[in-house]
C-alpha cells in the first residue's frame, strides 16, 4: 500500500457500515466513523485496536445538519482531509 486513504463513513455502528469501517482500518486505512449508536462505535474502536490504520468517530444523525458538519470538520483535522466518503447511513 503506497498510503492510507482517509475514510469518511455514515452509518458505521452496526451492518455493513461498521463491516467497512473495520476492515478498512484494518487494512491500514483511516477511518472516521459516523453514526448514532456510541456504545456500538466504541465496540468498533476497540475491535480495530492495534491496527496499523487509525479508527476515531463521532456520535450523531446524518438528518441533524449541526452534527454531520462537526464530524466532517472533525475528520478534516485528524486526518488532513477526505480521500473517500461512504455514505451508508
Amino acid at each position: 500500500m503506497t498510503r492510507p486513504y482517509s475514510i469518511f463513513t455514515t452509518g458505521a455502528s452496526s451492518g455493513i457500515g461498521a463491516s467497512i469501517a473495520e476492515t478498512l482500518c484494518l487494512a491500514g486505512h483511516n477511518v472516521y466513523a459516523f453514526a448514532r449508536r456510541k456504545d456500538e462505535l466504541q465496540a468498533l474502536k476497540d475491535n480495530a485496536a492495534g491496527s496499523s490504520g487509525k479508527l476515531y468517530y463521532s456520535v450523531g444523525s446524518v438528518t441533524n445538519k449541526e452534527d454531520l458538519k462537526k464530524a466532517i470538520e472533525n475528520c478534516v483535522d485528524e486526518f488532513g482531509g477526505i480521500d473517500i466518503l461512504i455514505p451508508n447511513a
